[in-house]
């Protein structure tokens, strides 16, 4: 894998190093790598998680539990903390949000989302959530926007330990080590967390409208245990800057079945590991400024008794690399241009290592399955201020090209296959521009068009079951978002309002459909769009009092050519959502109440099955951070408790208008793919800056 961008690898150390050369040490341009987004022209939410006394953080497992509640996202869930999690941004399927690690892509060929349960954030510095237009750095693999994870970068030296405990048997411990020493500085963080999972949920045995409050079941194999740790340096004197990261990652879980006791029998598990190095750097030169950046991403999968006779215990290997080049020329103060080039490779290899009874094992032998892709992207952007800044104009374009290649099949008597190749190959143009009208009101509007490119199962099958489609073409999407941002600040009263209205066209969206009695097969279905308003209202009083209240109105619909979905609302999209946040306290104290809303949905394409509006509440109470030994100048704690669905809601009323035979009902809560998920919980965090 490595041999086949080696070519690209050599071109950025020559390139780089030629211009480290020519440059003399004057004061380099600022690097984006360290600066939150600020007011350009992409609508974007930065979540920071720097704060020592941070609410929730014992409860924080993963970074599902952190984007909850920002506009425009939706979240998917497999049950309890720890599991499956998925992020719908404005109606975009988790599949066509692209995930990032310090503008690392973490989603690949062989697979078709990101679980955001994967992701722990104690290393984390910020998380930045751009729902339509994405940095030009972060390519065109973003119909739905991009999530991008910053870690840590160190400063003033301090130790800061968390520990977190709860409901399900939540335990948590993070240590935080913060350090700099003249132009050295950096972070490293070390945690483990993990829960017993398992829960009581209500039953139906599939009888929708006949629900007994007494028939309850205990989730089972919902827990999980995993270890995670992160460690960031950066380098910088006269104007060279060095950076270099690693994140590593050991999860083994559960694998719980939907809401129905017989799919949990065989006790599933899976297991993750994942290590991430990455190094670059950065030189600047009077209106000149070259970055590098290199990685390299290897992750393992081992999953145990899944399914109810295919396959029992599947192994993946998947690998990563690649290398990226930023090259940016400011002749003039009010212009710049950027240029991108980006090679990248990815490799994922499948063994089912006993797809019949285990009885049989050895006489079937196992079946191994290898995929790549070569992706090589160039792109170009220009900004232009005018009017002293006020109004910046930024046109770009860029240009993916991937070659994506099957290897014969290996394993298993009587199986076949022949070498395979797909290319595609997208430009992806894209426009924005930001108009300050006064100095506290932004004007924003931008349109994209960005690619999903079909994963490895979707292209070339597995063999077995999936059959392979080389005419797949990869889905599409032409983006367009607009919006006004306003932020007053006056006499200890500060106030934000951000409204953006988006609109988003998918074309060839890729569907998995049966094309025979017991074959599965992708195919584009035709095309859907989604439109709607977000709203967000943000207000602080002298930090007594804040509030926070996001509310997004999606409208999203079913164009493809699968009979019966034309002109639907597509499934697990609520047409409405509210969240409120609210924090009132005086000194060290503080006191929460949140409110997470969304309103009914449809379950299924064919919009028969209707799930009900779903309200939750939560309230919780912090002190800290106090001073504890050692004095004013030593250690100092924050506890804080919460109680998250405060109400227990785990049934709820199907109202009459939505039911089959018109008559109200009972129904689990759940999530869209009929997962249970937990009712009331309690969480405790202790936290000690040190």
């Amino acid at each position: 894998m490595l041999a086949e961008v080696s070519p690209f690898i050599a071109f950025c150390f020559s390139t780089a190093w030629s211009a480290v050369a020519w440059a003399q040490p004057y004061a380099a341009t600022v690097s984006v790598d360290d600066a939150p987004p600020g007011d350009g022209v992409a609508v974007v939410s930065v979540i920071d998680l720097s704060r020592p006394d941070r609410q929730g953080a014992g409860r924080t497992v993963s970074l599902a539990e952190v984007i909850a509640g920002e506009p425009g996202v939706h979240l998917r869930a497999t049950g309890g903390l720890g599991q499956f999690s998925g992020a719908l941004l404005r109606g975009a399927e988790s599949s066509q949000v692209a995930i990032f690690m310090d503008g690392v892509p973490l989603g690949r060929g062989g697979q078709s989302a990101v679980d955001l349960s994967s992701l722990p954030v104690d290393g984390l510095e910020r998380v930045e959530v751009y729902r339509g237009l994405p940095p030009l750095s972060f390519g065109a693999d973003a119909i739905g926007g991009a999530i991008n994870l910053v870690t840590r970068r160190g400063g003033t030296p301090s130790l800061r330990v968390i520990a977190g405990g709860g409901s399900f048997g939540l335990r948590k411990l993070t240590v935080i080590r913060d350090f700099s020493d003249g132009g050295l500085r950096g972070a490293a963080s070390v945690s483990y967390q993990g829960a017993t999972g398992d829960f009581p949920y209500f039953n139906t045995g599939g009888l929708v409208y006949q629900l007994d409050p007494r028939d309850q079941v205990r989730r089972q194999d919902d827990g999980f245990d995993e270890g995670a740790a992160d460690v960031r340096l950066s380098y910088e004197v006269s104007g060279f800057k060095l950076h270099a990261s690693a994140h590593g990652l050991l999860k083994r879980q559960g694998v719980p079945g939907i809401g129905d006791p017989r799919s949990e029998d065989r006790h599933p598990s899976f297991t993750l590991g994942r290590a991430l190095l990455a190094i670059g750097f950065e030189r600047g030169v009077g209106p000149f400024s070259l970055a590098t950046d290199l990685h390299g991403l290897l992750e393992r999968s081992d999953a145990s008794a899944l399914g109810s006779v295919t396959p029992l215990h599947t192994e993946g290997l998947s690998g990563q690399v690649g290398g990226q080049i930023l090259a940016r020329l400011a002749p003039r103060a009010d212009r710049q241009w950027l240029f991108l080039a980006e090679a990248r490779r990815e490799d994922r290899r499948s063994t089912d290592l006993c797809s019949a009874p285990r009885t049989d094992c050895d006489a079937q032998g196992s079946l191994t399955t290898r995929s790549a892709r070569t992706r090589v992207t160039a792109g170009l952007s220009f900004d232009l201020r005018i009017l002293g800044d006020r109004l910046l104009f930024q046109p770009a374009v860029e240009a993916l090209v991937a070659q994506s290649h099957l290897f014969p099949t290996a394993g298993k008597a009587g199986a076949t296959g022949v070498a395979t190749d797909a290319t595609t190959f997208f430009p992806s143009p894209r426009i924005g521009v930001r108009l300050r009208l006064s100095p506290w009101l932004l004007l924003r509007t931008s349109a994209g068009r960005f690619v999903r490119l079909p994963t490895f199962l979707e292209l070339f099958g597995d063999g077995l079951f999936f059959r392979d489609n080389l005419t797949l073409r990869p889905e599409s999407a032409w983006s367009l978002e607009t919006g006004l941002r306003a932020e007053v600040e006056r006499r200890g009263l500060s106030v934000l309002l951000e409204t953006s209205g988006f609109y988003r066209l998918v074309d060839d969206l890729i569907q998995t459909l049966h094309d025979g009695p017991n074959t599965l097969s992708a195919r584009n279905v035709g095309s859907a769009h989604m439109e709607g308003l977000e709203a967000e209202v943000r207000g602080a009083f002298r930090d007594r009092v804040s509030l926070r209240l996001n509310y997004t109105l999606l409208d999203s619909r079913d164009f493809t050519d699968v009979p019966g979905h034309t002109g639907n609302v597509l499934p697990g999209r609520p047409r409405h959502t509210v969240f409120l946040r609210f924090y009132a306290g005086h000194g060290p104290w503080r006191a929460f109440y949140e409110l997470d809303h969304s309103s009914s949905l449809y379950l299924d394409p064919a919009n028969l099955n209707p799930r009900p509006g779903l309200t939750l509440h939560g309230v919780g109470v912090s002190l800290g951070p106090t001073a504890g030994f050692g004095g004013p100048h030593g250690a100092r704690f924050t506890l804080s408790v919460e109680l998250r669905n405060l109400l227990d809601a785990r049934i709820l009323l199907l109202p009459a208008e939505l039911s089959a035979n018109g008559r109200p009902g009972l129904v689990p809560l759940s999530d869209y793919n009929d997962y249970p998920l937990p009712g009331r919980s309690f969480y405790a965090t202790l936290s000690a800056q040190l």
